[in-house]
């Protein structure tokens, strides 16, 4: 599910890797396959949002690091919270089996 727009992932559509398949010569599948077909959304949404390409932009190197250092920022923290919610339903079930292991529902 993504985080920001809150939809789940669809499937890749055919041809999916047709942009990814340009630059190393071969069609990707499975969860390539979906990482390219992301791409491929991530920049239509940034057109639409910027008017431009990611290449057209014509932000310095240390912009682009700015960028990227506040997105792996926000992704650390998108980590955590899922690594807690783990943990909670983790202890959760612990917790319900009791001392001897066996669950009490």
């Amino acid at each position: 599910m993504d985080t920001k727009t809150k939809t789940q992932t669809p499937e890749p559509a055919t041809g999916a890797g047709t942009n990814c398949a340009e630059s190393t010569g071969s069609v990707p599948t499975g969860i390539e396959a979906y990482v390219c077909a992301d791409i491929a959304r991530r920049q239509a949404l940034g057109i639409a949002k910027y008017g431009k390409t990611v290449a057209e932009n014509p932000l310095r190197l240390r912009e682009w690091l700015q960028h990227a250092y506040e997105e792996t920022l926000d992704n650390a923290v998108y980590l955590r919270r899922a690594i807690v919610e783990i943990d909670a339903r983790q202890n959760e079930k612990l917790t319900d089996a009791g001392p001897s292991g066996v669950n009490k529902t």
